[in-house]
């Protein structure tokens, strides 16, 4: 059975907006717990804009668990619709993996992610190789 523990998180240099976007992220989590609901959720961290908080965790600077693979964390999303042509990078990180791991006493992968995955564009040579090539290793 999880042994469970409490976390105090702090931002500062939020804006409202971040806030607001935060706090209703945090509630989302609450209600799919109460719920019994299992969903992918986002913040989107716009570093080069003006989210730039100060993090701390209990009292501390957050630090990178790097119990499971860091490659798999990043993903590319591609062309989401015609008002966004350009791919997106995004990070995913599933609790339950680290989980496993912990269980497993396997040895932490780098802490370093490598950079995200060229795109691939729909229909092209290169993606139907990379596909094939994906389903040949599986």
């Amino acid at each position: 059975m999880a042994e469970y523990r409490t976390m105090t998180v702090e931002f500062t240099s939020l804006t409202d907006a971040q806030a607001l976007a935060l706090e209703d992220l945090f509630a989302l989590w609450n209600y799919m717990g109460s719920a019994g609901q299992s969903r992918w959720t986002a913040f989107f961290a716009d570093g080069d804009g003006n989210f730039q908080p100060g993090i701390r965790i209990n009292g501390e600077k957050p630090k990178r668990c790097a119990l499971t693979d860091m490659d798999k964390r990043w993903k590319r999303l591609m062309n989401v619709d015609d008002e966004r042509p350009r791919p997106d990078d995004f990070y995913m990180i599933d609790f339950d993996a680290i989980a496993w791991a912990l269980h497993r006493d396997e040895d932490p992968t780098p802490a370093v992610p490598r950079p995200a995955q060229p795109v691939l564009e729909a229909g092209s040579p290169e993606l139907k190789k990379a596909i094939e090539d994906k389903q040949r290793k599986d």
